[in-house]
């Protein structure tokens, strides 16, 4: 594990995600008007990270959801097709039948 990486498990259902936040918040700046505009893209950062876990999490119920899980089921037995690029499939292609 790289130096100031901290380990979080409560992202990805317990798989282990390495967040470098902690030490970019602990930075020290030789001029401090420099510290506002880089703590609000950490802010910006962290939100982000958020909102993408939050709508992964939708997207996912989603895909087992009546209307999509037997269509995710086949696109799942693809190699290299999760359930993120197979609902954006499904979702673009609309009708797979045709």
């Amino acid at each position: 594990m790289k130096k100031g990486y901290q380990k979080d498990k409560t992202l990805a259902r317990g798989k282990d995600v390495y967040l470098g936040v902690k030490w970019l918040k602990e930075a020290t700046f030789e001029h401090e008007v420099l510290k506002a505009p880089f703590e609000s893209l950490i802010d910006l950062y962290e939100y982000l990270t958020l909102q993408v876990k939050k709508i992964s999490k939708e997207v996912v119920t989603l895909s087992r959801s009546n209307k999509y899980s037997h269509k995710m089921k086949l696109m799942r037995s693809v190699p290299g097709i999760g359930i993120l690029k197979g609902m954006e499939l499904l979702v673009e292609l609309a009708d797979m039948d045709r």
